[in-house]
C-alpha cells in the first residue's frame, strides 16, 4: 500500500445514502482475484456446520461490474432502501469507495444485503469501519441480530469470520437469492 491511498484511508467518511445514490456502486471496483472460497457443509453429526476452505487452483479473477451487474445490484437494494433499509456510503472526497446495504427492520433480525469495498481501498479497515456502522444502525432500529448470506470468496468469510460471524445455515434458495451451498451468517448484536 502507498502512502498516498494510506493518507486517503484517514479521511473516509461514512454517510447515509438515498436510492437515488445506489447508481453510483458502479464507482466501487469489485474487482478479486480468488485464489480460495469456503464451502459450507453439515457436519458429520448433522447438528452443526463446517466451513471447509477449498483453493482454487489456478485463481479465478473477478471482473468489475457491468453495467447489467451494476443494474442487478441497484435492482436488488432499491425495494429494500425504499421500504427503509439503509444504504451507508463509504467515501473519500466525493468518490464512493465502498457501501453497505442493511434490510429494512421489520424483525428482531435484520438483513445485511451487500456489503462491498474498492479493490484499491481493501484491507485498510474501510469494511470494518461500514461493518460497525452497519451493526450501530441495526441494533438503534432495534434488532438482536444480524444475517447474512455470504459468497463462498475467502476474503469474504474471512471477514465475516473475523468480526465476530458463524455459519448458521447452509443456504437455502427459497429463503436467500444465493447459490446453493454457499454460507449464511449470523451474529447477535
Amino acid at each position: 500500500m502507498d502512502r498516498e491511498t494510506r493518507d486517503s484511508v484517514s479521511r473516509v467518511r461514512l454517510e447515509r445514502l438515498g436510492p437515488r445514490d445506489l447508481p453510483r456502486i458502479g464507482e466501487v471496483d469489485r474487482a478479486e482475484l480468488i485464489e480460495a472460497e469456503y464451502l459450507a457443509r453439515p457436519s458429520r453429526d448433522g447438528r452443526s456446520l463446517t466451513l471447509e476452505r477449498v483453493p482454487i487452483d489456478p485463481p479465478r479473477q473477478v471482473e468489475s461490474w457491468t453495467r447489467t451487474g451494476i443494474d442487478a445490484r441497484i435492482g436488488e437494494s432499491k425495494p429494500r432502501v425504499k421500504a427503509g433499509g439503509v444504504f451507508l456510503g463509504a467515501l473519500i472526497g466525493s468518490k464512493l469507495i465502498g457501501f453497505a446495504v442493511l434490510g429494512p427492520s421489520e424483525r428482531a433480525s435484520v438483513e445485511l444485503c451487500a456489503l462491498f469495498v474498492d479493490r484499491h481501498h481493501r484491507r485498510l479497515g474501510v469494511g470494518s469501519r461500514l461493518m460497525e456502522r452497519v451493526e450501530q444502525v441495526a441494533r438503534d432500529s432495534g434488532a438482536e441480530s444480524l444475517w447474512l448470506g455470504s459468497n463462498r470468496t475467502a476474503s469474504a468469510v474471512e471477514f465475516y469470520l473475523k468480526h465476530g460471524y458463524a455459519a448458521i445455515s447452509l443456504n437455502r434458495n427459497d429463503l436467500i437469492a444465493h447459490r446453493l451451498g454457499d454460507p449464511v451468517f449470523g451474529k447477535t448484536l
